[in-house]
């Protein structure tokens, strides 16, 4: 089971649901709960060093209960500038200004209408695919794979996630099933060779001729 718990497992989670798209409020406000614990956790860590300091200098740094207590869907490029001047070389200033990239991207993002399924999708592809190589020996150019995970989030809702390979490389199912539906037309185009019985380099020869 994976636990979503650490900053880069909330920024993944978000990124996943931008690529996916929205298409309810609620999973918006749903990625918007993961951009203000992953926020949270990185402006606690940037207020206890100013705390520390004020502690050993015995005096409150100007402004610092301001910005501390200003949360995410208030939060600009200033504040983080503020403390930037204080701790100019710690790693949460850009893990800050990521959030907030990811903040402006939720709020901007449309809700669209709900389309199919990824099961229904890898079916259908599934289906092209086998047909076509069970028929016409269509081969594609390219190497897919994927992973199913079980995933529960901090509210304890369950959900599978299935993470796309193409060519050894994570990427969104989309851009895997754009890749076959290109090899399939080529191979259409080019007179439907049974390719049954080809090896992997006739292949790369055929999809990349000289």
């Amino acid at each position: 089971m994976s636990h979503i718990k650490t900053f880069e497992d909330r920024i993944e989670m978000v990124e996943d649901m931008l690529a996916q798209g929205f298409t309810t409020k609620s999973a918006k406000k749903d990625a918007m709960f993961y951009l203000r614990n992953a926020f949270d956790s990185k402006q606690d860590e940037l207020d206890n060093l100013l705390n520390e300091k004020a502690y050993g200098l015995d005096e409150r740094i100007e402004g610092h209960f301001k910005v501390s207590t200003t949360q995410l869907h208030h939060f600009k490029p200033e504040h983080i500038a503020f403390y930037a001047r204080h701790e100019p070389n710690h790693p949460a200033l850009d893990d800050l200004q990521e959030v907030l990239d990811l903040r402006d991207q939720v709020k901007a993002a449309e809700i669209g209408i709900k389309t199919k399924t990824e099961e229904q999708m890898l079916k259908e592809l599934e289906q092209m695919v086998a047909a076509a190589a069970k028929d016409d020996g269509f081969r594609t150019n390219n190497s897919i794979d994927n992973q199913f995970w079980y995933c529960e989030n901090e509210n304890g809702s369950h959900w599978y996630r299935c993470d796309w390979y193409l060519n050894g490389d994570r990427t969104a199912f989309w851009k895997c099933s754009a890749e076959v539906a290109t090899d399939y037309r080529y191979w259409q185009a080019k007179g439907e060779p049974n390719m049954k019985r080809w090896s992997w380099i006739e292949r790369q020869r055929f999809y990349n001729p000289a």
